[in-house]
């Protein structure tokens, strides 16, 4: 057996979070290595609230699906037996691993109340931190935080980052340097991602479209799913029914949904990048009260379409176009993501 990563990651019932662990565990198993995830738990300050949030989840995990959902596409996952918190690590866990890896995802947005010192891998020894394709989510670091932070990210062995702004900040607040990778989700090929698809009970027998805002839809979005909808039906995973019930769905049916889809309609990052790795028809709409235009730009220059982008800024990805030129630059950045990873963990 190879030498033994443990992978630091935000945990939650989200599904972009979820199928970017799984695919930095994969691509590290197929490059030799012993991989593990370190569960999160939340901390909370009292007795009390520990038991309240104990009972809260029992109660969830008996009347919401979407969790059992969630639990069994966590099987896929290997996680460690040691737990850590946004600020508490177990004593000499350094030493059980050979290496720790931080990402992706908002790893490193200081604005969660969730991430704290072990997303900056601070229980480890300066050799065995690793970060892969961290992001902040932000554009602008909070001055008051710049000096811890810089002070953590210089004891990094190696430091990569998912976007353009994210190397900005990294070389603006320390003395490191970080280089642009792939999302982990972007180094599996579709092939791979069918493995664990699971197809939901209510996949409509004709062509859909696939549906899925984080946000309220902006004019752009209800414009273009309004002339759809006159030929498609609509598949919106986010859309409650006359009981207030919204489909639950695990990550495999949220890979299954897009996979099979005739267009994706979008707000969301990791919606893109499988509309991207499946070759679907997908517009990614500007978010509505959120700025995540610093992801849908980096991940468009990282394809080679920099310049799919509408007047009203929703992104394109037409298969019959842009295929060949993604495919190529796809290409060359998985053998450059790969070979950090080579590099990194050396």
């Amino acid at each position: 057996m190879g030498k033994k990563i443990g992978i630091i990651t935000i945990q939650s019932l989200n599904f972009g979070n979820r199928l970017q662990n799984y695919a930095l565990q994969e691509i590290l198993k197929i490059l030799g290595f012993d991989v593990y995830t370190l569960r999160r738990y939340n901390e909370v300050s009292s007795l009390k609230k520990r038991i309240l949030s104990k009972i809260k989840g029992c109660l969830q995990y008996c009347i919401h699906s979407k969790i059992v959902k969630f639990k069994d596409f966590n099987r896929n996952i290997r996680f460690s037996k040691y737990s850590v918190g946004a600020n508490k690590f177990p004593a000499g866990i350094s030493k059980e691993f050979d290496y720790f890896v931080t990402g992706s995802d908002q790893v490193w947005n200081p604005y969660f109340e969730s991430v704290g010192g072990c997303d900056l891998l601070c229980f480890a020894e300066n050799t065995q931190r690793i970060s892969y394709a961290a992001s902040f989510g932000i554009a602008d670091f909070p001055e008051d935080k710049v000096k811890y932070w810089g002070s953590e990210l210089n004891r990094f062995k190696a430091i990569s980052v998912r976007e353009e702004e994210g190397k900005a900040i990294v070389e603006k607040i320390s003395n490191k340097s970080a280089q642009i990778v792939l999302d982990p989700t972007l180094l599996l090929d579709g092939a791979k991602w069918e493995e664990i698809e699971v197809q939901p009970k209510f996949v409509p027998d004709k062509p859909y479209i696939f549906v899925y805002a984080l946000k309220e839809k902006n004019k752009a979005f209800k414009n273009y799913l309004s002339r759809l909808s006159k030929k498609y039906t609509i598949v919106d995973i986010l859309q409650r029914n006359k009981f207030g019930i919204s489909p639950k769905l695990g990550p495999g049916e949220f890979v299954y949904l897009i996979h099979h889809a005739e267009y994706v309609l979008t707000d969301s990052f990791h919606a893109t990048v499988f509309s991207i790795i499946f070759k679907k028809n997908v517009h990614t709409f500007a978010r509505t009260g959120m700025d995540m235009s610093s992801r849908i730009k980096s991940l468009a220059k990282l394809v080679g379409l920099k310049n799919n982008f509408d007047n009203d800024k929703t992104f394109y990805f037409n298969p019959s176009v842009d295929t060949e030129i993604v495919q190529d630059n796809l290409s060359n950045n998985r053998e450059q993501s790969i070979s950090f990873l080579k590099q990194a963990f050396k």
